[in-house]
């Protein structure tokens, strides 16, 4: 079987998909491997964790759990990796307005959807489930306090680089350039690979209470690279989202993180909006495509 990549061009593979599948657990496992003992080093056997020595070891991480294995992959998958991960395709100024647009109208509709999310309530037969859940989402909240640092404009653009640019490069090219396109080009198809590595994105992050939004925020990922062919677009519409993060916690009276939440009008709305601008973005970027 010889794969096509986003644009239908032939893409072929040195190994069948199994093999694949196998050695992208293989490598992902073993730079896991590598990243905790440098992590562990680097964040010492201090009871907390201090800010710089965080952000180094969040570098560590998406080097080493996220790049390093999408780079493996690619190179023994194919002789051509940079079409494999979809870094040697650029995209239009109008695909790249359309995409932010879809980011920033989105705003009221994922601002409700989070709130959802993050007050459900479990059945008491998941109590534990629940207590390792809010458990988790307390840790998560105290390391993101810790990683964004002082509130000063040195330590917001040292945030916006790690958490904003340097996260949604490596995590875009390990899940949306190696797993999903490695995904995609076995039985499940497309669109089934786009769901399925948006769903497993989400669930890395351990956080039952944005387990929804993170896979819809994923898909969306998903979508841009699988029309487009290009990593570039989502990589920057994940720094743009993590980075309006980073800004919305260090200005919280903004109210960007509440905007829309407890307006079902507004909420339809901006779903309305999203809905006609990704199908703009999706016949612009596919109507020059051959079938």
């Amino acid at each position: 079987m010889t794969p096509a990549t986003a644009n239908n061009t032939p893409l072929p593979m040195r190994i069948d998909f199994r093999s694949r599948l196998l050695m992208f657990i293989f490598i992902s496992l073993v730079c896991v491997l590598i990243a905790s003992l440098l992590m562990a080093i680097v964040l010492g056997s201090e009871g907390a964790a201090s800010t710089p020595r965080l952000r180094i070891a969040t570098v560590i991480q998406d080097i080493f759990c996220f790049i390093v294995p999408a780079i493996g992959l690619s190179a023994v998958s194919t002789a051509l990796p940079a079409r494999f991960l979809g870094i040697d395709k650029g995209f239009d100024m109008t695909q790249l307005l359309l995409a932010v647009a879809v980011m920033l109208f989105s705003i009221p509709l994922m601002n409700v959807i989070v709130d959802w999310n993050a007050n459900l309530t479990l059945p008491e037969s998941l109590a534990g489930f629940e207590a390792w859940a809010k458990a988790a989402e307390e840790r998560a909240a105290g390391s993101v306090k810790v990683m964004l640092g002082a509130d000063t404009a040195g330590s917001t653009i040292a945030s916006i680089l790690i958490v904003g640019v340097l996260a949604g490069l490596s995590e875009e090219l390990y899940f949306r350039g190696a797993l999903q396109r490695l995904l995609a080009t076995g039985p499940l198809g497309a669109h089934t690979a786009v769901w399925v590595t948006a769903t497993l994105f989400s669930l890395m992050h351990m956080q039952f209470y944005g387990l929804v939004p993170r896979i819809l925020l994923g898909a969306l990922f998903g979508y841009l690279f699988l029309w487009t062919g290009s990593i570039w677009l989502p990589v920057i519409i994940h720094a743009l989202n993590n980075s309006i993060y980073i800004l919305s916690y260090r200005n919280p009276t903004a109210g960007i993180d509440r905007f829309g939440t407890g307006d079902i009008w507004l909420a339809l709305a901006s779903a309305i909006i999203c809905f006609f601008l990704l199908r703009t973005l999706y016949r612009r970027s596919t109507s020059g495509k051959p079938k």
